[in-house]
C-alpha cells in the first residue's frame, strides 16, 4: 500500500515536473478565510477594553453584561485562542 502511494507520488512529480514537496503542498487543505461574527467582535472589544488582561471568565461576564451574549467558558476559550487573544499576566508579589 505504501509503495503504491510512493509510486503514485513519483508519477505525479514526473507528470507535473515538480518536487515531491510540491506535490505534498498541493495536497494540503487550503485554510478557509475566517468568518467574523458578532460574538467575535464583541469578544475582541471586551478584551481590548480590559487592557488585554482579562481571561476567559471575565470576558464571558463582560459579554453577558454588555452585549447580552450568554456563553460558557469552553466556547469562549476556543475563539479567544483562535483570534490570538492572550491575556497579559501581572504577578502580584506578596
Amino acid at each position: 500500500m505504501r509503495a503504491e502511494k510512493a509510486a503514485d507520488t513519483v508519477r505525479m512529480c514526473k507528470l507535473f515536473k515538480v518536487s515531491r514537496a510540491g506535490i505534498y503542498a498541493a495536497k494540503k487543505p487550503v485554510n478557509a478565510p475566517k468568518t467574523i461574527c458578532a460574538t467575535t467582535v464583541a469578544l475582541k472589544s471586551a478584551f481590548e477594553k480590559s487592557g488585554q488582561t482579562d481571561g476567559t471568565r471575565r470576558l464571558q461576564q463582560a459579554l453577558q453584561q454588555h452585549h447580552g451574549i450568554k456563553s460558557c467558558a469552553y466556547t469562549d476559550a476556543n475563539p479567544s485562542a483562535q483570534d490570538g487573544l492572550e491575556a497579559k499576566v501581572y504577578r502580584h508579589d506578596g
